[in-house]
């Protein structure tokens, strides 16, 4: 799965386009990213701000990126899979997709290395770091430019921070998008930063299983398919 995931980045990378050429065609979120880190550096929960601080100090070399088409709801509910070779086959829901710097809508790579434990709290799977290293090994040999460019491999990952932040650090509100996550009202959103932004998990990670592929739910498919494909 986490190949499929890179392969799916790869190809927005070659059909990425210019910053200068989308005038006018930048979305809600892609018009206002100083804005939105102007905002979670100053009103997010203290621990997260000097880290919208720092990716609001790279922002410039950030919207340089190519920019590409970007899923807005990465999640197992929007995810088909193939029930018997597990791969990736589709995504649902690009209601709130948009032209975005690459790297961002990596956001989504961290929901496919964990999963809400029984008291709801994302935790990574034990595999989760194995499991990134081979993302990122397969986005190399796909898009062998970013190996070759350290640095611009670097900005990719501060980009991905960037979309952890969009897509946890500002509250959904029925598509408003215009208001920072706060404390005892937004905490599922809240914990997911504190993991996502870490990279570990503060709570006991979760193994995973091997399971049937015929099972119902699509996270339970996903876990199935991220052991078998390792």
């Amino acid at each position: 799965m986490v190949r499929d995931f890179a392969q799916l980045q790869a190809l927005a990378w070659k059909n990425a386009r210019r910053v200068e050429d989308l005038l006018g065609e930048k979305g809600t979120v892609g018009s206002s990213l100083t804005l939105r880190l102007e905002l979670m550096s100053a009103s997010l929960p203290v621990r997260f701000r000097p880290t919208a601080s720092s990716i609001l100090g790279d922002i410039s070399e950030i919207e340089a990126l190519p920019w590409v088409f970007t899923h807005g709801d990465f999640l197992a509910a929007n995810i088909m899979v193939n029930p018997y070779s597990g791969k990736l086959t589709g995504l649902l829901d690009w209601a709130e997709a948009e032209w975005l710097p690459f790297g961002v809508g990596m956001y989504g790579l961290e929901e496919l290395l964990g999963e809400d434990n029984l008291s709801g709290r994302f935790v990574y799977y034990h595999e989760a770091m194995q499991l990134r290293n081979i993302f990122w090994e397969q986005l190399m040999l796909l898009v062998p430019e970013l190996d070759r460019a350290s640095k611009t491999v670097a900005l990719v990952k501060r980009a991905q921070q960037l979309g952890v932040l969009l897509w946890h650090g500002i509250a959904f509100d029925d598509g408003k998008l215009n208001r920072v996550v706060e404390e005892g009202r937004d905490d599922h959103e809240i914990q997911r930063l504190t993991v996502f932004l870490s990279r570990t998990s503060s709570t006991q990670q979760s193994p995973l299983r091997k399971i049937s592929p015929l099972m119902s739910s699509s996270l339970s498919l996903i876990r199935s398919f991220l052991l078998r494909k390792v």
